[in-house]
């Protein structure tokens, strides 16, 4: 198999321009659901893996809050929520901005920026979208009396503990592992593989110890604080928050999405092979959409989401990012 077309780009009532992808929904026993596209597409999963480096720090006895745990889970917009609560988690660790691995940045936001500026505040690693997820690695290795200096490199024990879970729960040997944009390893997994991972949080009770219960604190944080996870205007936030805890929704770098469904014990992953991050907000609602009936999701939020109008200069709407609509194979 190979990638299909995901979403379309549309311009005076025509195509414009194509996004290829794939992507497979997968039950929390292992079954392959759906399929679209290449089901054993090779991708890095990117922030899209959060919660499953989430899970390997409480699954080892890491204690966090439930707003630790969203954080811990999210790339964050660097609102002020997000500030005050990574500030807050490094006083509380006695640490510093300094101590984070990931680099300096600005919040997504203007109007973020501008309140910064005007209080002569530079760029800070706080403000950098990984910051909640290098606090919970942080608090991970103090849990474990290991040293935080060097906890982004791959050697360091902290980072082969998350790597044997990535193993364990995609049922897979990770082939390659490269640098994620945040100086954090970055495995590489098949669709099928990341989803079958992911799929496991899905359903605690298939789970067993202290790994059950950080699976339930997971889709309990998330999805009780989803605009943590992302921000106010994030399609992965607020399409978290519209779907009634039905799911947890969580964008990764490079046109990745994956999507956790309790309710319906299963996950659902996306790759946009250019790596556009427009084409895969919209193309996962579409997917999800299609889906509703056997999820129990709602149709209509989800085909609103699959959606997205384009705007010029003068903020005229000038087209439309809009899912493929191509069907699924099912099993």
């Amino acid at each position: 198999m190979a990638d299909i077309l995901m979403a379309e780009i549309m311009r005076g009532g025509v195509v414009e321009s194509t996004h290829f992808g794939s992507g497979v929904l997968v039950s929390a026993t292992g079954e392959l659901q759906a399929v679209w596209g290449d089901a054993e597409r090779q991708m890095f999963p990117r922030s899209a893996m959060k919660s499953l480096q989430t899970l390997t720090i409480l699954t080892h006895g890491t204690k966090l809050t439930d707003q630790q745990t969203a954080l811990a889970c999210a790339s964050h917009h660097g609102e002020t929520m997000h500030e005050t609560a990574v500030k807050q988690w490094l006083l509380d660790m006695s640490l510093s901005a300094e101590h984070l691995s990931c680099g300096s940045d600005m919040p997504r936001y203007a109007e973020d920026r501008q309140r910064l500026r005007e209080q002569n505040i530079d760029a800070s690693r706080i403000y950098h979208n990984c910051s909640g997820k290098h606090c919970g690695q942080l608090a991970f290795c103090q849990h474990q009396g290991w040293n935080v200096s060097d906890y982004n490199l791959v050697t360091h024990p902290a980072q082969q503990a998350m790597l044997a879970m990535f193993t364990e729960l995609a049922g897979e040997p990770i082939d390659i592992v490269g640098v994620d944009g945040c100086t954090l390893p970055a495995p590489r997994l098949s669709l099928t593989g990341f989803a079958r991972a992911l799929a496991k949080i899905a359903a605690p009770d298939l789970l067993k110890g202290t790994m059950s219960k950080a699976a339930e604190q997971i889709m309990a944080s998330t999805m009780q604080f989803p605009f943590l996870t992302g921000g106010t205007k994030s399609p992965n936030s607020i399409m978290t928050a519209a779907s009634s805890k039905k799911f947890f929704a969580k964008n990764g770098a490079e046109g990745v999405y994956a999507v956790i469904l309790p309710e319906a014990r299963a996950a659902i992953v996306l790759k946009i092979a250019d790596g556009s991050m427009r084409a895969a907000d919209v193309a996962i609602a579409g997917m999800l959409a299609q889906m509703a009936e056997q999820l129990n999701l709602d149709r209509d939020m989800l085909n609103k989401f699959s959606v997205e109008d384009m705007h010029n200069s003068a903020n005229d709407k000038v087209g439309v990012c809009q899912y493929a609509n191509i069907m699924p194979i099912q099993n």
